[in-house]
C-alpha cells in the first residue's frame, strides 16, 4: 500500500508483515535493507512505544499512512493468522 498522498514524507520506505514462524529470516533482511540506507518498520522496533495502544489502529496508520512501500512475506502460516 501507499499513501493516498505521494508528496508527503514517509516516515518509513518499508513495511514488514510477517508470520512469526519466519522472524529470523525477516530479521536477516531487514538488517540488510538497513544496510542499503532504507528505514524499515519492523514491529520489535516499536514494542515498548505501542505499548497501551490500539494494535490494529497503529499498524493500519504504519501501513496505510506512514510508509511508502509494504512488504509482506507470504506463507501458508501467513495466510492462517487471523491479523
Amino acid at each position: 500500500m501507499h499513501s493516498a498522498m505521494p508528496n508527503q514524507p514517509h516516515e518509513y520506505d518499508l513495511a514488514f508483515s510477517f508470520a512469526g514462524e519466519h522472524r529470523d529470516y525477516v530479521e536477516r533482511t531487514k538488517l540488510a535493507c538497513e544496510a542499503l540506507g532504507l528505514r524499515v518498520f519492523y514491529d520489535k522496533d516499536l514494542s515498548n512505544e505501542w505499548w497501551g495502544k490500539n494494535f490494529i489502529r497503529e499498524q493500519r496508520l504504519v501501513y496505510e499512512q506512514r510508509t511508502l512501500f509494504f512488504v509482506p512475506f507470504t506463507s501458508d502460516e501467513f495466510f492462517r493468522k487471523p491479523i
